[in-house]
């Protein structure tokens, strides 16, 4: 991640570059030079040998355009120098062994798409999901291709996947390939910092970049891109806010940094409309006492053998923001805990489709809860729907809960009109909570998929809501490939994430 003299320093813009190209799939897939020694050349003739059986025959009369989405350099685990490069490296082997009738659209056209699409809205209200805001905002995008990096047993991974614009369905997919360490700067360990000098930095760091913050949201630090928040997340948390508060107040001029938990309860908007702010606790907390001097803490890490690779932003709801990397060495940390202990989270990683449904708890969108409490995880779509909600466990046990045997005597019991607010559970209709229970630690996930219209009786009986019991392994494992099987309907997907941590 750059030399030892870049390592505390911002990571950028979070959007670097959309490149749209019109791009004729026909005949073989495209076969880069070299592709058998570099990985970026082996996903890419993958992922189009994979289009081309989507487009064959007369392909080539019918234009197709498609998009490459950027990385998101809060999210990965690397510099934004590395993913700077390594996406322009993707688009350049795309370029290079496409067929003649590709075309590329020049630098403007591709300012302005990304200008429409902060202007319009379309990204922040569709949840941040690339095709639903591309779908909302009407641009002229077929495909797009979703690059995702990753770290799995110390290694930074890269796979790409294809998407239909107007389905949300995966078009192509690759496998995920290991990247070498010169691509994504790995190997420098020896510039991983102890516990108490990263908060240091990290503290400076920020408090540095924001001189007007008066008040502070904290959003959660979250282990990779699981939405979890394992003990050292918490403590880490806990630790920068601490600093941050320390570093902002001044007793001379009475100046006092407050800090402010993400927490609101929306109850008495259950069936209203509501616009997807609504539902950020940021705006929700600027529009009631303004928003001179606010912002969000969040933070994302990456376990890379010994070192974690961290990555800390403050957000203003005006969009003043400031951002911290650095590592951390694990030695000193002693027994706590780094990683979710529900060792499934990482590997639900589906569609998020071609439609923006958002979710999110009273706590926000993947929060901490404690034995005892009750969940409760507000909804909201742009169309209407058809709701399949599934509880993941502590203990990687799937059981549905929307639709449910309670919902026998509600028509539609599982239907979501568009742009209102829905809760699961609904007290207007529900006889059931959700408590944590007082045995269980660690990480549980709801994930709800969207149907554009009721495919409950296409589904296999253990789909269908009929009890509360456990659904059987073998179906559990497949119910995204059966849900993506369906014929004429659109879905997307949405989840949250709950880290259970012990009593306060």
């Amino acid at each position: 991640m750059g030399g030892i003299a870049g390592l505390e320093h911002a990571k950028g813009a979070v959007l670097r570059l959309f490149v749209l190209c019109v791009l004729f799939l026909a005949g073989p897939g495209l076969v880069a030079a070299g592709a058998e020694d570099d990985p970026v050349d082996r996903l890419v003739a993958e992922l189009t040998a994979g289009l081309s059986s989507h487009f064959a025959g007369d392909a080539c009369a019918s234009p197709r355009s498609l998009g490459v989405w950027p990385f998101d350099v809060a999210q990965v685990p690397v510099s934004a120098i590395a993913a700077d490069q390594l996406y322009s490296d993707l688009v350049a082997e795309l370029v290079a062994g496409a067929p003649s009738c590709l075309e590329i659209m020049d630098g403007e056209g591709i300012g302005a798409v990304l200008s429409y699409l902060h202007r319009s809205g379309a990204l922040g209200e569709a949840g941040g999901n690339p095709v639903a805001a591309l779908e909302a905002a009407n641009r002229a995008v077929d495909i797009v291709i979703l690059p995702r990096l990753f770290v799995r047993g110390g290694a930074v991974m890269l796979s790409l996947k294809a998407v239909a614009r107007d389905s949300g369905r995966t078009l192509a997919q690759t496998a995920a390939a290991a990247l070498p360490a010169e691509r994504t700067e790995v190997a420098l360990a020896d510039t991983a910092r102890d516990l108490e000098s990263a908060v240091r930095l990290a503290v400076q760091g920020l408090s540095g970049q924001v001189h007007d913050m008066n008040r502070l949201v904290p959003a959660g630090i979250f282990f990779q891109d699981t939405g979890a928040q394992p003990d050292f997340a918490r403590y880490f948390q806990e630790r920068v806010v601490a600093g941050l508060v320390a570093a902002s107040s001044n007793l001379i001029t009475g100046r006092v940094l407050s800090v402010l938990e993400p927490e609101f309860d929306l109850g008495a908007d259950l069936g209203r409309s509501l616009s997807p702010r609504d539902l950020d606790p940021l705006a929700r907390i600027a529009e009631r006492d303004g928003a001179d001097g606010l912002y969000q803490l969040r933070g994302t890490y990456w376990r890379l053998g010994d070192v974690l690779d961290i990555t800390l932003t403050v957000q203003g709801i005006e969009g003043k923001a400031g951002s911290w990397q650095g590592r951390l060495g694990t030695a000193g940390l002693g027994g706590m805990a780094l990683e979710p202990t529900n060792a499934g989270l990482g590997d639900d990683q589906s569609d998020a489709g071609s439609f923006a449904i958002l979710m999110t708890s009273p706590r926000g969108e993947n929060p901490v809860y404690h034995p005892g409490e009750e969940l409760t995880v507000y909804f909201r779509t742009d169309r209407r729907v058809w709701l399949y909600c599934f509880y993941i466990d502590s203990g990687g046990a799937v059981t549905e809960v929307l639709p449910n045997i309670f919902l026998k005597d509600f028509a539609q019991g599982h239907m979501l009109a568009p742009y209102v607010l829905h809760a699961l559970p609904d007290p207007r209709r529900d006889p059931f909570t959700f408590r944590i229970d007082d045995s269980t630690l660690g990480e549980e996930r709801l994930k709800c998929i969207a149907a554009t219209r009721n495919v409950s009786e296409e589904l296999p009986p253990a789909l269908r809501g009929q009890s509360f019991d456990p659904i059987p392994n073998g179906i559990a494992a497949e119910i995204d490939t059966i849900f993506d099987g369906l014929a004429n309907v659109q879905l997307a997907r949405a989840s949250v994430t709950m880290t259970i941590a012990p009593p306060q």
